[in-house]
């Protein structure tokens, strides 16, 4: 429900703002601020993220307290570049993981797990599947399109927010067991 999850983001952003308390009045080293953010603070947000279906700004509302608190200890401005804070190390970034993209991809797990499983839950989301594609209404797979033409048309859910972040990347997934409508009259 609306409330349980907002109740949930809520539980989240007490957890970091705690992280960013107990952080800011420590004496850690640089590398140990790394390794408190990378092992502590991450895991401690991270494992009900791929339940919930938050956007890319209540992502970033819950990752704030926690990095204004370690960047000073890892010796970087507050106010550096995300792309540097999260990009590759390849091109110079600290590569720290995101919530929208830890959500994103355990998301993706958990589909591609119950899909696979063909359990109950499995059963329940080509349901949600199914529905979906009968609510917007076309005759290609949602996955394969776009989600931004439809994000004002439907409900969000958690199947939604998985469609919003696979489609931010341009990835598509064909799931072989979903029901595709026909065209009901040709032009």
């Amino acid at each position: 429900s609306a409330f349980g999850a907002g109740q949930r983001i809520f539980e989240l952003l007490e957890k970091a703002k705690d992280y960013a308390k107990h952080i800011s009045c420590s004496n850690l080293s640089r590398e140990e601020a790394l390794w408190s953010f990378l092992l502590y603070f991450i895991p401690r947000i991270g494992f009900p993220l791929p339940v919930l279906s938050m956007n890319e700004a209540q992502c970033n509302k819950i990752m704030s307290p926690a990095l204004m608190a370690v960047l000073p200890k890892l010796h970087l401005n507050r106010h550096t570049a995300r792309s540097i804070l999260y990009g590759p190390e390849l091109y110079g970034g600290l590569n720290l993981p995101h919530a929208y993209l830890l959500q994103g991809i355990g998301q993706l797990n958990l589909l591609l797990g119950h899909l696979r499983a063909y359990d109950k839950t499995g059963k329940l989301i080509i349901i949600a599947m199914s529905h979906l594609q009968l609510l917007i209404g076309s005759d290609i797979p949602f996955f394969f399109l776009s989600y931004k033409p439809y994000d004002k048309w439907i409900e969000q859910s958690w199947l939604t927010s998985l469609w919003k972040f696979t489609s931010s990347l341009n990835f598509q997934i064909k799931v072989k067991k979903a029901w595709q409508p026909s065209i009901q009259r040709k032009k």
